[in-house]
């Protein structure tokens, strides 16, 4: 009787641990899988980040449009500000210039138009004479990654030096693909000085003031 009611203690105590047994795994199961729910669910949520910005097509940066620099010299482009002194050079046949280069970028050098004007840049009066020319690839200096224009001449309508130092000059350049084709501008505003050579009044040039 003794051992039958032992029995029944040993078989009463090994089922409540059974009970105790599942409770705790189910728990510790729960535990787990919610936690490698969230690792899943982090793993899942970047990758969709991924995944939305590859859908989201964003193009690459390529290459940039075309340019165009206007910059001072004759063997070489200078870049200068904005504002800048350029230096008065006095021509060959009487006249008085600045020497300016150009820069341009993704632009076919074959027919390119290249326009400059410069203007007075306090009352917009033209001062210079208009450049209008047809380039080609023989015409400027392929340097990889852009092509250089130089020997260019901004000339001074005028011949009477005191009209012409200390004036700002605006110049403004227009490079333009035949055909409607692509087109590439700038602008560039220097003061002329004149301190290298300085030059003297020319009489026959400078009518008297009045």
């Amino acid at each position: 009787m003794f051992r039958f009611l032992l029995s029944i203690a040993i078989g009463l105590s090994l089922a409540a641990c059974g009970d105790d047994d599942p409770g705790s795994m189910s728990d510790l199961g729960t535990s787990d899988a919610g936690q490698v729910g969230v690792d899943l669910g982090d793993e899942t949520d970047a990758g969709g980040t991924d995944s939305g910005a590859e859908d989201a097509g964003l193009p690459d940066a390529g290459p940039p449009g075309p340019s165009a620099t206007i910059g001072l010299g004759q063997a070489e482009l200078i870049e200068v500000p904005d504002e800048a002194p350029a230096e008065l050079i006095a021509g060959p046949q009487g006249g008085f210039h600045i020497d300016v280069a150009l820069r341009f970028s993704e632009l076919d050098p074959e027919d390119l138009r290249m326009v400059l004007r410069g203007f007075d840049a306090d009352t917009n009066e033209e001062i210079t004479e208009s450049v209008d020319r047809t380039l080609s690839s023989r015409r400027v200096l392929d340097r990889g990654d852009h092509f250089l224009r130089l020997g260019d001449r901004m000339i001074f309508v005028t011949r009477c030096t005191p009209n012409i130092i200390g004036r700002r000059l605006r110049i403004e350049a227009i490079f333009a693909e035949p055909n409607e084709g692509r087109t590439a501008r700038d602008t560039l505003v220097v003061e002329v000085v004149d301190e290298v050579e300085p030059t003297e009044p020319d009489p026959d040039n400078c009518p008297p003031s009045e």
